[in-house]
């Protein structure tokens, strides 16, 4: 409890506007964050209301650390007038207005808009709990702090692995910023081919990973003070060839449903294979998660496609494991199989019980070492 609130102190110590930059927005009666969950908005000119649903507020620092949703880049537009960009859209091209930020002896903002002469405040649903609503009807809670993002600060942005796998700690992501490592040790790939089995996986050329550019990330650490980002500007634009696709939202409310349905077909996501090692698989989801990453792949393809490097890659199809994939089918291919067809054991998992040589593992070829 004292660490929190001592680290609550730090970030709300330098809660302020410095210029056009990376920030994060915290309700200074609640203190949950704003997170932008959907790229749509509109404003009924004749009930001066505003649709807000494309926001929603959360709790805790260890729910935005790593969550893209909650990192608005802030243009200053003159007058006391500001532009939010996040998530592949902007404030402005949502509803056609920017947002008027007035700082207050506090250091907390308010943030408001006239309409039709009317002015509307944002604010925070009242309560304890998250996640919560951003809405224009709060008095006790329409303050919010405005807090620079910053790999040397206390509001930094950092990446938690979720792929525990024999060559590492991985994580994929999606983001619209551009980024460069603040942490020595970690590593961004892409996925440059999907045949026979595996998917080519390749280190990312320079230090600056583009905005809009779904990435594998290799973690220097467990956690995400180990592994920080430094949030950049940048033109540079996403590498082209790259297979990965990314997703900014998984919205399912009636008023904003925006989600992208997971197809266990033609889609696999960064996963561990059976083996232990690092590969794309089939999830158990029904819609992509938001800033979230994925491969799409012909019907039919195994249930776990390996990732190899380029070398790998050239070197299995030297030995032999370079059929078309019709070739590497079997009739209830699940589980392990000689290639004259005999099945040797029922689930690939059991791969390690046998001695090196080529088998057909959940229908493809694949050369044990």
């Amino acid at each position: 409890m004292l660490m929190c609130a001592a680290l609550m102190a730090a970030l709300h110590a330098t809660a302020q506007i410095t210029g056009n930059g990376y920030y994060r927005v915290q309700n200074k009666e609640t203190g949950r964050y704003i997170e932008l969950i959907d790229n749509r908005g509109k404003i009924d000119y004749v009930t001066t209301t505003v649709d807000l649903g494309a926001l929603q507020t959360i709790k805790g620092f260890d729910q935005v650390v790593n969550n893209p949703a909650t990192v608005f880049y802030i243009t200053d537009m003159g007058n006391r007038n500001y532009n939010l960009s996040g998530q592949g859209c902007d404030l402005y091209g949502m509803i056609g207005h920017y947002l008027e930020l007035k700082k207050l002896s506090s250091g907390a903002y308010r943030c408001s808009k006239t309409i039709n002469g009317v002015l509307i405040y944002l604010a925070d649903e009242e309560g304890d709990y998250s996640p919560g609503m951003v809405v224009t009807t709060g008095q006790k809670t329409r303050d919010w702090y405005v807090i620079p993002v910053a790999a040397d600060g206390d509001n930094y942005f950092g990446l938690e692995p979720e792929v525990n796998a024999r060559q590492g700690k991985f994580v994929a992501i999606y983001a619209a910023f551009p980024f460069a490592f603040a942490s020595s040790g970690m590593e961004a790939y892409t996925v440059t081919k999907v045949d026979r089995g595996m998917a080519v996986y390749k280190p990312l050329d320079g230090t600056l990973v583009p905005g809009a550019t779904p990435v594998i990330v290799k973690c220097a650490g467990s956690t995400a003070a180990e592994n920080k980002l430094n949030l950049l500007t940048s033109d540079e634009k996403a590498p082209a060839g790259n297979l990965l696709r990314g997703v900014y939202f998984n919205n399912g409310s009636n008023m904003h449903n925006n989600q992208k349905a997971y197809n266990r077909e033609t889609m696999r996501v960064l996963g561990t294979l059976s083996d232990g090692t690092l590969g794309l698989v089939t999830a158990d989801y029904a819609f992509i998660p938001a800033n979230h990453t994925y491969v799409e792949v012909p019907a039919g393809t195994s249930a776990e496609v390996k990732l190899v490097t380029q070398a790998e890659y050239d070197a299995a199809i030297a030995s032999g494991i370079g059929a078309t994939p019709a070739d590497t089918r079997v009739a209830g291919s699940r589980g392990i199989y000689a290639i004259t067809g005999a099945k040797l054991r029922d689930s690939a998992g059991q791969l390690g019980e046998l001695p090196a040589g080529l088998y057909i593992v959940d229908g493809v070829k694949t050369l044990k070492k």
